[in-house]
């Protein structure tokens, strides 16, 4: 998943900012591009936040 793929996901801007997040430490880190996949409840939409189950 690249940061032009996120823009385009219809998913909660604080979910879009921490994998933006989480890609760019990625990539500063290694200097190479990083893919991430969302799967089970998170690619349904269903997001946890701490224990507990929650959609936003």
């Amino acid at each position: 998943m690249s940061r032009s793929v996120l823009e385009g996901l219809e998913i909660p801007s604080r979910v879009k900012e921490e994998l933006e997040e989480i890609i760019v430490e990625l990539e500063a880190l290694s200097g190479e591009d990083y893919r991430l996949y969302l799967f089970g409840s998170y690619a349904r939409g269903d997001w946890v936040e701490g224990t507990k189950r929650c959609r936003y």
